[in-house]
């Protein structure tokens, strides 16, 4: 029996009283008699646990992280935050909010600021760093933090590639870098179950010669996720539906989610779920008293980069200064066009212009999160929905009633297929967009007969969906996993559903082992932390992407964008190689194998090396679950996990930089629709930021054991 949940603050707020309840592992549970009062609590509660991380991304919006670090690639993340207009773009976005919207985040500035009166001790990071004593949060920010979170987080950087490899190896070569195979069917989310295979190769490509790409030869391009599923009552135990997933990102110390319950006595509103720290509500994993909603990235396109000529194009500039902690300031010119900011350095002439669906409409999707708490149907959750701009998500929905549902959600512009591929001119408007897809003619499914929904990033809809959401899914892999587990659980319950969680068997390993000429033995493809199998198997997965890429032309394997890409998503051309080989392997694509040579004998070959590398060493010895100090260099080791990047189990290695997982589940939730007082949840590490805390490591081993803890307790639902 867990510890009764204790009171760790109560105040008044402008609408009545509020009290913050904590549960063991220090989570609270805020409850309140009004909106501001709620809000307002979340906004306390989230300042008293997790003040550098809001501190971080507050400065991470306004370009100001450098100040306090020095760090080179912080003055880039600076440099590209000042260029993109966060903070401008944030406090725009607030005046096109609703009322009730706008009163959410001055509500949870005000709580923030509550605790900030208050002079607490700063937690470990801030001493580490030296950071100064944070200012007053203002309403904007919350905008603003949203928006630093998903700058970088979708499409733009792809095209940025997809540039590179069209000049060195023309524009045919772009597709096959897709990580879709196309000789194997793919499990799409609508309509749920169905096989569909898209075989062809895009027309926009095959047709295309993109000699508009030259003009980007001044930046020097010389011619140089997340699972998440649901089962209807016909698959559970207890006749309801379930929801289940967990989101995949890069990992973070402290964790990118915070655990969060949300309470009116005055109004039917008792939710619980994940919240990011700076961010009022609980937008993308959660369930209340009727509801339960979860997401997974919908990898679709809503970001395009045109290739702008500035004596022409610009119509606004200003020059901001940066400064860096113990160098010189750093001026820099920002320059805004028609299509939106320049986001390269802009000093050659031309430069590259960043429209996005979250910058047309800032913060857009903060003006679900009343209704979301709100709902008590799936239909009333769809429609809050409607109102949500960015990141453009996979939602899967379920409610008390029974009814599950999928649908896509966000902005999707109108525009030219070449746009999701490619950069393009911004100098004529053949390639400017005309609006948004319709909300009504997004894909969604109700209640399938499949009586299961599964959403991991795979491909949406079936190839004869009549518009064009995204070019780069990921491949099937985990999706299919999760169909398979799901069909040995015909009535399924919340610990069978957790079980999916653990499912650390990689499809691609099991591909690399059927070519390796026996050299893995009967290995199943789990890749188990006490497997020597799996170890030779990730390291032959590196070996073969080291290979792969020193065969792609010579000017493709240094990154011209270098100077002023955000580090914080570029990667390494192994990590694009490796990210496409699976599918290369699938389709017997021998494009870079030599003539005669075939994937038995380069696989094999990465196989044998590897052998040799790992010796007696497991996968646990070499691949240690290390999240990113947020504002720092050092990556915090917090030992050996399974899994690997095309798991349900996911726990990302990057080909080119490290076996270790830096990518990987970031949460793990089970929603029960027919008493939430069995849901369950986890997190890596834990709720508190400060090391010195008790909270600060306390879910950790039951995350790496893919454990979980019940959320709701007598005396939190009374």
């Amino acid at each position: 029996m867990q510890p009764v949940t204790s009171i760790s603050a109560t105040f008044e707020a402008l609408d009545g009283p509020v009290t913050i309840m904590r549960d063991a592992r220090g989570i609270p549970f805020v409850r309140a008699s009004g909106w501001h009062g709620l809000f307002e609590g979340q906004g306390y509660a989230t300042a008293c646990d997790r003040l550098w991380h809001i501190e971080h991304d507050r400065r991470r919006a306004r370009g100001t992280l450098a100040e306090i670090s020095g760090r080179r690639g912080h003055v880039q993340f600076d440099a590209f935050a000042r260029r993109a207009r966060l903070t401008d773009l944030a406090q725009e976005g607030l005046a096109r909010l609703d009322e009730p919207t706008r009163s959410m985040c001055a509500a949870y500035a005000d709580g923030v600021n509550r605790r900030l009166a208050e002079f607490p001790k700063l937690s470990s990071p801030f001493r580490r760093l030296g950071a100064p004593y944070p200012e007053s949060m203002e309403d904007w920010e919350p905008l603003a933090i949203f928006l630093v979170r998903h700058a970088t987080f979708a499409t733009w950087q792809q095209k940025l590639w997809n540039a590179r490899v069209a000049v060195a190896c023309g524009p045919l070569a772009v597709a096959r870098f897709s990580r879709e195979p196309r000789s194997e069917a793919t499990p799409v989310i609508v309509p749920p179950g169905v096989l569909d295979a898209n075989h062809e190769l895009p027309m926009t490509l095959s047709d295309t010669n993109p000699e508009w790409l030259e003009d980007l030869a001044p930046l020097g391009l010389g011619m140089s996720g997340s699972n998440a599923w649901a089962v209807d009552g016909t698959r559970t135990e207890t006749g309801a539906p379930i929801v289940a997933g967990d989101p995949h990102r890069a990992l973070e110390a402290p964790n990118v989610y915070y655990q969060t319950g949300l309470a009116l006595t005055d109004e039917p509103v008792d939710a619980a779920g994940f919240a990011f720290p700076g961010v009022p509500g609980i937008a993308h994993f959660g369930q209340n008293l009727g509801t339960a909603w979860a997401i997974t990235s919908a990898m679709v396109d809503y970001q395009d980069l045109y290739i702008e000529r500035l004596d022409e194009a610009v119509v606004h500039r200003r020059t901001e200064t940066i400064t860096v902690r113990a160098e010189p300031d750093l001026e820099i010119e920002c320059l805004t066009t028609r299509h939106g900011a320049i986001v390269s350095d802009g000093v050659t002439g031309v430069g590259l212009a960043l429209a996005s669906a979250g910058f047309d409409r800032p913060a857009g999707s903060l003006a679900a999160v009343i209704p979301q708490l709100r709902a008590q149907t799936v239909e009333e959750l769809d429609a809050a929905l409607a109102a949500w701009v960015e990141p453009v998500n996979n939602f899967v929905l379920a409610d008390r009633r029974g009814t599950i549902a999928y649908r896509t959600a966000g902005k999707v512009p109108i525009r030219p297929a070449i746009n999701a591929w490619l950069p393009v001119p911004g100098s004529v408007d053949t390639y400017d967009w005309s609006g948004y897809i319709a909300d009504a003619e997004l894909p969604r499914s109700v209640n399938p007969a499949a009586g299961a929904i599964v959403t991991a990033n795979q491909r949406i809809t079936t190839s004869d969906y009549p518009h064009v959401l995204g070019v780069h899914p990921h491949g099937p892999n985990r999706a299919a996993r999760i169909w398979a587990r799901l069909e040995l659980e015909p009535q399924a319950d919340v610990r069978a559903m957790s079980g999916i969680h653990s499912d650390d068997v990689s499809i691609g390993g099991r591909r690399i082992a059927a070519l390796a000429v026996d050299r893995l033995g009967d290995w199943t493809g789990r890749m188990a932390v006490e497997s020597v199998h799996a170890a030779v198997c990730a390291r032959a997965r590196h070996n073969l992407a080291s290979l792969l890429a020193s065969r792609l032309p010579e000017q493709l394997r240094v990154n011209p964008f270098a100077a002023w890409e955000p580090r914080a998503t570029s990667a390494s051309v192994e990590m694009w190689v490796a990210d496409a080989m699976g599918s290369w392997i699938v389709d017997d694509e021998r494009w870079l194998l030599d003539e005669g040579e075939s994937w038995t004998d380069v696989i094999t070959s990465a196989v044998l090396l590897a052998v040799d590398e790992v010796g007696d060493r497991t996968w646990g010895e070499l691949h240690h679950m290390t999240p990113l100090r947020l504002g720092e260099r050092e990556r915090v080791d917090l030992g050996p996990v399974s899994g690997s990047g095309d798991c349900v189990m996911t726990t990302s290695d990057i080909a080119g930089v490290s076996l270790n997982a830096m990518v990987g589940s970031t949460c793990r939730y089970v929603w029960d629709l027919s008493d939430r007082t069995r849901s369950r949840w986890v997190v890596p590490m834990g709720a508190d930021e400060d090391e010195s805390s008790p909270q600060h490591l306390d879910q950790h081993r039951a995350f790496v054991a893919v454990d979980s803890f019940p959320i709701w307790r007598e005396e939190v639902v009374a």
